[in-house]
């Protein structure tokens, strides 16, 4: 799923971002794995920095800060990292060049930030204890994915800011309100006890809503203990179960609390989220919540890494309903490769199995190649939770896992000094022939045929990116879902269904 930003005031002294002699901003860098500062798995991609191939950087972690780093030939590439909710971290800008051996001081070269005086302990250093950070997007969209009939085109935007206060080095504030709107899109008013009313935003004095996407305070009750309240995202292992959905336009967030304790390179979860709430009105009759436990170890030399976990859905809205589920995240790396799966049990309000695996190449030649291929399978009744499907199921975000199976296969490269490209081919098959497949959301994306074959279609996904101006992302997709015989001529009527994408991305 890719993780990212933060922010740093006071009104004593302000440090603004300023240009370090020797600094060149270039490159570009994403995180592969890992949810602490010591797991975390950092790709750089220096083709903007004259045609330097990708590779993986050295993670500094400090006491509140971390960088990714790489010493190529005669240069030092380093990028902050920050962590945006627990488990949850993101570069913060571009990539800067510097000299060899030189020691960049990143508080004056990520966020804008205001500092104290220097610390008794550490007299050399000004921890910051207010910083700012942020990302806009803007994606424009051309699709038949939501009905598999009429045309929908359309272009939306979202802009997070994040503020951090930490008044203390045991207690930190983070709020992040996020401006997420599709261009043109009417506000629903009340207007009647039961009936909203369309109101225009553009072009007139109505904006919409802003809201908050993460709103949440942090303490630290020891450096290896923290809690965590409010509303946050959750993201674990590669968002199969609970992730950030951070694809969406929204996103996902939930509101709760939560427990992490680590130790060295592994780390212990405990959350008890609300989902819907009830009992604050008169008439309430109950409420949904969301509860769970997740832990990851990993090994000294990390190459092997498990993440066993449990979670407890409670919806007492009408009749007490429980679901729980209970699975195993697993990573290995097996030299040149690397191999990674997770496996789920179900039980209560419905019995659920889900299985998934990936087998996938290193970086090899100038041109960084990467080859990987993944199976899934996902029973009748499996319950899918709150996952982020979009880089699993494809990028027409067709399906979601239940009643689904299927083979993926990914074919990346990278033009030097030039954009990156991604093929992804994925077949589906519907695991039980006696129902139909599902969407993310749960709806019934294709209509139940009474067909005894399996096979649903397939879909080819080609992704383009590239850096532009040194810190934005621009990427361009196309999406063709071509279906089986079967439902093109009993359900869909038409060869195939396309969606268009273009997005372009910045975060300081």
């Amino acid at each position: 799923m890719g993780k990212n930003y933060v922010l740093s005031i006071l009104i004593l002294l302000f440090l603004s971002p300023v240009q370090s002699l020797g600094e060149m901003p270039c490159g570009e860098a994403r995180i592969v794995s890992g949810a602490s500062c010591k797991t975390l798995r950092v790709e750089f991609n220096l083709s903007g920095c004259g045609g330097k191939p990708k590779g993986l950087a050295t993670v500094v972690c400090e006491d509140d800060q971390a960088r990714a780093q790489w010493q190529i030939e005669d240069h030092l590439y380093v990028i902050p990292l920050r962590e945006l909710s627990a488990g949850v971290w993101a570069p913060v800008g571009s990539v800067r060049q510097y000299p060899k051996n030189w020691n960049p001081d990143l508080g004056k070269n990520a966020n804008i930030k205001f500092r104290v005086l220097p610390t008794p302990s550490k007299p050399e250093e000004w921890p910051s204890i207010f910083e700012l950070g942020g990302h806009f997007r803007f994606r424009a969209e051309e699709n038949r994915k939501n009905d598999f009939l009429s045309e929908r085109g359309f272009s939306s935007l979202r802009l997070r800011l994040g503020f951090l206060l930490r008044p203390h080095e045991s207690a930190s504030f983070f709020l992040e309100p996020q401006a997420n709107h599709i261009f043109g899109n009417l506000l629903l008013q009340p207007a009647t006890t039961s009936v909203n009313a369309p109101v225009a935003t553009s072009g007139v004095n109505q904006d919409p809503n802003l809201g908050f996407h993460q709103a949440f305070a942090e303490f630290r009750w020891t450096p290896q203990w923290r809690f965590l309240v409010g509303r946050q995202m959750l993201a674990y292992g590669d968002e199969v179960m609970v992730g950030a959905s951070d694809w969406d336009n929204p996103g996902r967030s939930f509101d709760g609390v939560r427990s992490r304790f680590e130790w060295g390179l592994s780390w212990w979860d405990l959350f008890s989220t609300k989902l819907w709430e009830s009992q604050s009105q008169a008439n309430g009759s109950g409420d949904r919540d969301f509860h769970g436990t997740y832990m990851s170890w990993t090994h000294p030399n990390q190459q092997i890494e498990l993440q066993p976990y449990f979670f407890w859905l409670r919806d007492h809205r009408s009749s007490f309903q429980q679901l729980f589920t209970t699975g195993i995240h697993t990573r290995f790396r097996l030299g040149e490769l690397e191999l990674k799966g997770e496996m789920v049990g179900q039980w209560g309000q419905s019995a659920g199995q889900q299985a998934w695996i990936q087998l996938q190449s290193k970086r090899f030649t100038s041109w960084g190649v990467q080859i990987s291929g993944d199976g899934f399978w996902a029973s009748q009744e499996f319950n899918p939770l709150f996952p982020s499907v979009h880089t699993w199921l494809g990028w027409a975000d067709i399906f979601g896992r239940r009643n689904l199976s299927g083979l993926g296969g990914n074919w990346s490269f990278q033009i030097p000094q030039g954009p990156e490209f991604n093929v992804r081919v994925l077949h589906f098959l519907r695991t039980h022939t006696s129902a139909p497949v599902y969407g993310a959301d749960g709806s019934t994306v294709i209509q139940q045929v009474s067909s005894e074959r399996q096979s649903l279609g397939t879909e080819w996904d080609v992704i383009g990116r590239f850096n532009w101006l040194a810190a934005v992302d621009v990427l361009a997709a196309a999406s063709l879902f071509f279906p089986s015989e079967e439902l093109k001529n009993v359900t869909l009527n038409r060869d195939w269904l396309g969606r268009l994408e273009l997005s372009i991305a910045t975060r300081f």
